[in-house]
């Protein structure tokens, strides 16, 4: 059994256990690769992958397995060569970030900024992923950080944590009626025509959960995913708009009245997830305070520690996250 087995093994995998595509990305050969897995089959005693001829047709369930406990074996490695890194050259190295595409934009302007200031030899890549409900499998991906909005439980692998949280508001016209209302309530804007966010985007959830507890079927009108769609209909006064505050731009849309709605929909929390055992290198520690001031280093160091010893769930205080 060798890294290069093991390698070949979890790449035909990651492509849909498509050996020529494989071989392609690893500029090697295919016989190369199928020879490669055969040996390491030959050594387990076991078949990783059903086949069809000379075609891989589907991971065996012992594969499964198998397969998993690569991945980590890999991670590790991996991990091994960041601390090499680290020591070799401390101002240089990448930062993988996992998160959806709406997600992405929530993340403030301002930490992107400050981050790249401070450490301007350290590749940030921020990755669009279509969904975040299984963080395990992105965290495997050799992603440093997954940052998502949909609250998911600490297992022993991994360790999940608020980052901050954010509010929905109200965007319409200038003059519009509700401008001229103080503390409305959800009977009052259902009333109106509603444009928002489609079902699989973050803070559709804080909506529909507000007018199912008030009993109200909205008016929901339109829907996307792209928030400029929705400000543009609302310049059409074609109704009222609810988005996340953090997508209204004060100077690019001057011409449109925000109005808070923290009153009317719960908040949202966006999370940052990462392994427990991942090697944290100093810009690491940095980019999570960055974007979320009360994890500082000392006290991450900390939660990684109590997870460690106790095997618990972490609880945080939430009252001194940022509300955004």
């Amino acid at each position: 059994m060798n890294l290069k087995q093991l390698k070949y093994t979890i790449e035909v995998f990651r492509n849909n256990l498509n050996v020529s595509l494989t071989a392609k990305k690893l500029h090697t050969s295919q016989p190369g690769i199928s020879k490669q897995i055969r040996l390491l089959e030959e050594e387990l005693g076991t078949e990783i992958f059903y086949r069809n001829g000379k075609h891989l047709k589907k991971t065996t369930f012992a594969g499964k397995k198998i397969i998993d406990k690569i991945n980590k074996i890999l991670y590790k490695i991996d991990d091994i060569k960041k601390i090499a890194e680290e020591y070799n050259n401390e101002k240089k190295g990448c930062l993988d970030i996992a998160t959806t595409q709406t997600q992405k934009r929530y993340i403030p302007i301002n930490v992107i900024k400050q981050f790249i200031s401070k450490f301007p030899e350290i590749s940030l890549k921020i990755h669009n992923i279509p969904d975040t409900s299984i963080i395990q499998d992105l965290l495997d991906d050799n992603y440093d950080f997954a940052i998502f909005s949909s609250e998911a439980k600490n297992n022993n692998n991994r360790l999940v944590l608020p980052c901050f949280h954010w509010k929905l508001s109200l965007i319409t016209p200038k003059n519009h009626p509700l401008t001229q209302m103080i503390n409305f309530n959800i009977q009052v804007l259902s009333s109106y025509n509603l444009l928002t966010y489609t079902k699989h985007c973050n803070g559709r959830t804080s909506i529909d959960q507000a007018f199912y507890k008030a009993g109200i079927s909205p008016q929901i009108i339109f829907t996307s995913m792209d928030t400029n769609s929705i400000k543009n209909y609302v310049r059409m006064n074609l109704g009222v708009g609810i988005i996340a505050y953090l997508e209204y731009d004060h100077n690019l849309d001057a011409d449109l009245n925000i109005i808070d709605a923290s009153h009317i929909f719960d908040l949202s929390t966006t999370f940052i997830a990462f392994h427990k055992g991942a090697f944290f290198r100093d810009y690491m520690y940095s980019f999570v305070e960055l974007i979320a001031p009360h994890l500082t280093k000392n006290r991450l160091i900390e939660l990684i520690g109590e997870q460690d010893h106790n095997k618990q769930e972490t609880t945080l205080k939430t009252d001194n996250i940022c509300i955004y």
